[in-house]
């Protein structure tokens, strides 16, 4: 048996990595829910949304750092 599966589209992924986001509690600019959803597309979902802990805490450092 062979079964057809469809990939998600990239305004899919950032519909997908949006709510991830908001149930971590993770600010995210509409940009950085583009780019995590373009890189969802040519990758997977979960690796798109384990993306947000670390880009969330070196944003979190890099803010620091610059004020």
């Amino acid at each position: 048996m062979i079964i057809r599966t469809m990939l998600y589209t990239p305004q899919e992924m950032k519909q997908i990595t949006e709510i991830q986001a908001q149930t971590e509690g993770i600010n995210i600019s509409e940009e950085a829910l583009s780019h995590l959803g373009e890189i969802g597309t040519k990758t997977t979902p979960t690796y798109s949304v384990q993306l947000l802990t670390p880009a969330n805490l070196l944003a979190k450092i890099n803010w620091r750092d610059k004020h």
